[in-house]
């Protein structure tokens, strides 16, 4: 039979453990926390930048002295990509992820003055972009909002990018809903 003494050791070993567990999960939490809260700052400053260009567009596409405003978009989309390259860095094979795509696009359409001519048609491209990064902003950010629209399964509530294998253009939630298939509802909805 244990003493008085040995059973208050015994018990206050075991509730300094479990106070030791819980402020493990909570410096955790907290962490993941602020890691998404970093992670939707960049994507709003990134939309900021992709809706700049959209607006910017038609003061593009009708004069050649705009040279310097053509400059400034790119280095918000180039500023854009290489901040979210810290949230989302290449895969093991050298392949960017899916959510810097849409901001690849539109520096790229920036980069092509035939098709910044073609006011219509960079128009609707810019359009696409923004719709691709808003979806996959909110399969990545959102897995609460995208449970909702799929019925993914068990998405856990407040989950982050760490859930979900972000590469190339095969956007996969880790209950393996492909982005074309949320795309798909999404268009439908």
């Amino acid at each position: 039979m244990l003493d008085m003494q040995t059973a208050l050791s015994v018990g206050a070993a075991l509730a300094s453990g479990v106070f030791a567990l819980l402020a493990r999960n909570e410096r955790r939490q907290e962490r993941r926390l602020n890691r998404h809260r970093d992670v939707i700052a960049w994507a709003k400053d990134a939309m900021k930048a992709i809706t700049s260009v959209e607006q910017h567009l038609p003061l593009l596409s009708g004069d050649a002295s705009n040279e310097s405003l053509l400059v400034q978009l790119k280095l918000e989309i180039s500023a854009a990509v290489d901040q979210g390259r810290l949230f989302f860095p290449n895969d093991s094979k050298g392949f960017r992820p899916a959510i810097l795509d849409p901001l690849v696009r539109t520096f790229r359409l920036l980069d092509d003055a035939a098709l910044i001519q073609d006011a219509k048609h960079a128009r609707d491209c810019m359009s696409r972009h923004r719709k691709d990064f808003w979806v996959v902003c909110q399969l990545v950010v959102e897995a609460g909002w995208t449970k909702r629209f799929l019925n993914a399964g068990d998405v856990p509530e407040g989950g982050g990018a760490s859930d979900y294998n972000v590469s190339n253009s095969n956007v996969v939630d880790k209950n393996g809903v492909l982005l074309s298939e949320f795309k798909k509802r999404w268009k439908k909805a």
